[in-house]
């Protein structure tokens, strides 16, 4: 199992207690909020590989999409995250070929089918040019609600089945239906075995999110929040020696290491990176020059051999 992150141990055991509530039936939602580096995706390997040890196959585990270039994948695909959960778990059971969601990563329209007595979305592709496409309808309301609300559905009606816990990570990308999913799910999980963690950038979700960044400010949701701070100086040499197991470096430079960065685990690692370079490039300018003393000694000893 990895070992707790470094500076993290609140934040890791608030997220045990989550767990062990979850293993008793008792759901819920956690939102993680930090800025890049401060170790959110660190955080969800660290509970993937607790419960791969403590509950195997319990786990499912989505990336939002960030855009590409100018396009943006969330508006293309859906429900993306849940839609891919929920995909993720047909697949374990064994069933794809029955269950298996359609999806469509061009113009789209959702339409709510039938999978296996369960009701969800499929993707129905259809023939229409951007702007007709851009147009929301009174019937696209209807069908993105009918959707939003089979979505919840069949993610309780999975989690009474089989219970199972729901890492979204990069969630500022998510789409604003998904948005609406996680709202209607955060505090109405208390007696389904659903827990979901949803680890999102704050400055980001303002930038290209404001269903998500005026739904973070509820009161719900900053009930569920834990905010990840800077480490403090204290925990830098663990995240050093995490690259640099044997290296003894000075308090002095862990100490520039923890003012330049900010106490942000990210910069950290990579300022210990950076050090491993400078060691690798030192021994082999060792090596190199310990190759040409030899070569010098042996071209000598030949020269005075002839």
């Amino acid at each position: 199992m990895i070992a707790v992150p470094a500076g993290r141990e609140n934040v890791c055991s608030a997220l045990t207690k989550r767990i062990d509530a979850w293993s008793t039936g008792s759901g819920g939602g956690v939102v993680i909020s930090a800025e890049p580096g401060m170790g959110k995706t660190t955080l969800l390997d660290w509970m993937e590989s607790k419960l791969a040890s403590d509950h195997p196959g319990v786990v499912v585990r989505v990336d939002c999409r960030p855009p590409i270039g100018a396009i943006n994948t969330s508006a293309i695909q859906p429900l993306q995250p849940f839609g891919a959960a929920i995909e993720k778990l047909y697949l374990q059971s064994g069933q794809a070929a029955r269950k298996r969601l359609a999806v469509n990563i061009g113009m789209s329209v959702l339409a709510s089918i039938p999978i296996a007595g369960d009701l969800f979305y499929a993707v129905k592709a259809i023939s229409q040019d951007v702007n007709e496409y851009k147009r929301e309808t009174a019937a696209m309301q209807e069908k993105k609600r009918s959707a939003v609300a089979e979505c919840v559905t069949t993610l309780r009606t999975i989690a009474e089945k089989s219970p199972f816990i729901l890492l979204v990570d990069e969630a500022q990308w998510s789409d604003s239906q998904s948005v609406e999913v996680i709202r209607q799910l955060v505090n109405t999980l208390g007696s389904t075995p659903l827990l979901i963690v949803w680890c999102v950038s704050p400055s980001m979700a303002q930038r290209s999110n404001l269903p998500l960044s005026m739904l973070l400010r509820s009161d719900d949701m900053r009930a569920a929040t834990i905010n990840l701070e800077p480490i403090g100086q204290e925990h830098v040499a663990a995240v050093v020696q995490q690259i640099l197991p044997t290296a003894q470096i000075p308090d002095t430079v862990l100490k520039t290491i923890f003012d330049r960065s900010g106490g942000n685990p990210g910069i950290v690692t990579e300022y210990a990176r950076f050090l491993q370079g400078l060691a690798i490039s030192a021994r082999m300018g060792r090596s190199m020059s310990m190759c040409l003393t030899r070569s010098r000694s042996t071209v000598r000893i030949t020269l005075q051999r002839m």
